[in-house]
C-alpha cells in the first residue's frame, strides 16, 4: 500500500476486502485496487503505514531535490490507509 508520505508499505494479514478496480500486466499478472471493509483493520494498516515522517522532513532535500517535498506533501493528502493494492498471489477469494 502507499504510506503517507508516498513511499510502499507491506502490511501482512488476512483483511476483508471489497475490489475496486483491476488490471493486468503480462510479466506481473493481475493486480487490484481494493478497500478495506473491516474499521480494525484500517487501523492495523493506518498504524503500519505512517511512517512518522512528515512533508516537512523533506524540505532539507529541497535545493537537491525539490520533488521529494511536494510529492510527499501529495501523498500526505491523498493517504487512506483504506485502500491498498495487492497481486492476484495475495488475494484468497471468499466469494459465495
Amino acid at each position: 500500500m502507499t504510506n503517507d508520505v508516498g513511499g510502499t508499505t507491506t502490511v501482512n494479514g488476512r483483511f476483508r476486502v471489497s475490489v475496486l478496480s483491476s488490471s493486468y500486466d503480462y510479466e506481473t499478472g493481475k493486480h487490484y485496487k481494493v478497500r478495506l471493509l473491516d474499521s480494525n483493520d484500517v487501523e492495523t494498516v493506518h498504524a503500519k503505514a505512517t511512517t512518522g515522517f512528515t512533508p516537512d522532513s523533506y524540505k532539507q532535500y529541497m535545493k537537491v531535490n525539490p520533488d521529494l517535498y511536494y510529492s510527499a506533501l501529495k501523498a500526505q493528502k491523498e493517504f487512506d490507509p483504506s485502500l491498498a493494492y495487492v497481486s492476484e498471489f495475495d488475494v484468497i477469494s471468499e466469494e459465495k
